[in-house]
């Protein structure tokens, strides 16, 4: 049967089922899966040991009996000799409280040894109450709570930075909202399969460790990896509801005060949690590792962002680095080793289907001795126009990042970089000039017969008129 069962037929909770095994009044089977198997004898032990105790029998006492050391009348026959001395100490005692109520005695001037002369009891009378046969409980919640949770988010950022190193994008942000589900659900599935493996090798998990909490089977040994697997389920789907947003809170309210009234969780049936200590650093600790986390994901951030080539670039590395940021930003522009436009490589194998009819211009560079020293992209167009015309804006700005980040002096931060593609792009249509690393931006553009659309960036011809446009993007090194 199981421990569950055994509760119920013993009349002995949890703790006390578990206090005696650890003490080895009861030795329960295991089954190939590591699961304790409770028989009938260790029902009818438990029975027994119930009785003696509640009858205040020692423990030692019943471990002599169970080994067949002692007759049970013998044993019986000394425990009521020693309950007999108790009751007269017990008498003794209420006696002499009597007679301090009756002298009318007061603490200050309360004669001791009077009183103490009159309280000796027989030779032999234990001097101490019975032992609680119990293994304590921790409780604590909130330390649970956050244990668990440090340790989701835990995944979760080695998840990100996974994807980061070698996908070059974020599985956090890529898509919105579907990625996110994606690294959630990434995150609990790792908890599911590294939880175990930390609690059979380290007994503890890194959450629990920060908050001073540790994982033992009854027997005070580390679990092994099913009784774990098995620990970890229970408590991702009866404490937590495996984070379904309502089930969560529910689960979460129930678990609370549970644990404040010390009840037996659902995952603890075979495995006791025990709290170190309390130490205050501990709690600074937890809110360390959350901030080394979210920077070690910034760091990888700003690492995948930088170009793969740096300095003077030759028109080849400066396509490598196009087409890295392009990729990471998942803009569907794409250069091949001479700078000219080409297929953008869908993991898919699908095509990319431009919304407009005019091709983007090509790149035209200026180079000196086989390295770049700037780049232009121009687009002329004059007469009967029936289709929206392009600014082509991502392709420009993917420029700045590709040639510009080249020569950036400061590989942890792209905020001045970032700073001028953001004005670039919040508007794009007046004309504009920075420098910035010894690079000069420039943006020029006019045009006439055409309405200009804000949400598009693109230029829309309007009726009975002509339209017209130059616009022309530089980027040029200066110094």
């Amino acid at each position: 049967m199981t421990i569950k069962e055994l509760e119920d037929r013993s009349g002995m909770n949890r703790s006390n089922i578990r206090f005696y095994e650890r003490e080895g009044l009861i030795s329960p089977q295991r089954h190939d899966n590591n699961y304790r198997d409770y028989s009938e004898e260790d029902l009818q032990q438990l029975l027994r040991i119930r009785l003696l105790r509640s009858l205040e029998l020692p423990l030692e006492e019943i471990r002599a009996l169970q080994r067949g050391e002692k007759e049970l009348d013998l044993a019986l026959q000394e425990h009521l000799r020693t309950l007999e001395q108790q009751e007269q100490a017990l008498q003794c005692s209420q006696q002499v409280c009597r007679d301090i109520r009756r002298d009318g005695a007061r603490y200050e001037t309360l004669d001791a040894r009077h009183y103490l002369d009159a309280m000796q009891t027989p030779a032999g009378a234990p001097a101490s109450v019975p032992e609680k046969d119990t293994v304590p409980r921790v409780r604590s919640p909130w330390r649970r709570f956050f244990a668990r949770r440090f340790d989701l988010m835990l995944y979760g950022s080695v998840w990100i930075i996974l994807g980061l190193l070698l996908l070059q994008k974020s599985p956090a942000t890529e898509q919105g909202g579907a990625w996110f589900d994606l690294t959630f659900f990434i995150s609990v599935l790792m908890m599911l399969l590294f939880e175990p493996l930390f609690l059979c090798t380290w007994g503890t998990t890194p959450g629990k460790w920060l908050l001073g909490l540790r994982v033992t089977n009854n027997t005070g040994q580390k679990l092994d990896y099913s009784e774990g697997i098995y620990r970890t389920f229970q408590a991702l789907w009866s404490g937590a509801g495996f984070f379904i947003p309502i089930v969560e809170i529910f689960r979460g309210y129930q678990r609370y005060y549970d644990c404040i009234e010390g009840k037996t969780m659902a995952w603890e049936w075979d495995s006791e949690l025990v709290l170190q200590d309390e130490k205050n650093w501990r709690i600074a600790a937890v809110v360390g590792g959350i901030i080394a986390q979210f920077a070690l994901i910034l760091l990888c951030g700003l690492f995948i962002s930088r170009p793969v080539h740096q300095g003077d670039l030759t028109i080849a590395q400066f396509a490598e680095n196009y087409n890295r940021q392009a990729k990471i930003r998942e803009f569907e522009c794409w250069l091949d080793e001479n700078g000219r436009w080409t297929d953008y490589p869908r993991p898919d194998g699908g095509v990319v289907i431009h919304m407009h009819d005019i091709d983007p211009p090509d790149f035209v560079y200026t180079e000196e001795d086989g390295l770049m020293t700037g780049l232009s992209f121009s687009l002329s167009v004059e007469g009967d126009q029936d289709s929206m015309l392009p600014l082509f804006t991502n392709r420009r700005l993917l420029a700045v990042y590709a040639y510009v980040q080249a020569f950036d002096p400061t590989p942890l931060s792209t905020k001045e970089i970032d700073a001028v593609v953001q004005s670039m792009a919040d508007d794009p249509f007046t004309p504009a000039s920075h420098t910035i690393h010894g690079v000069r931006i420039s943006w020029q553009l006019e045009h006439s017969g055409y309405y200009e659309i804000d949400s598009m960036d693109c230029l829309w011809p309007q009726e009975e008129e002509t339209p017209q446009c130059a616009m022309i993007f530089t980027i040029e090194k200066v110094s």
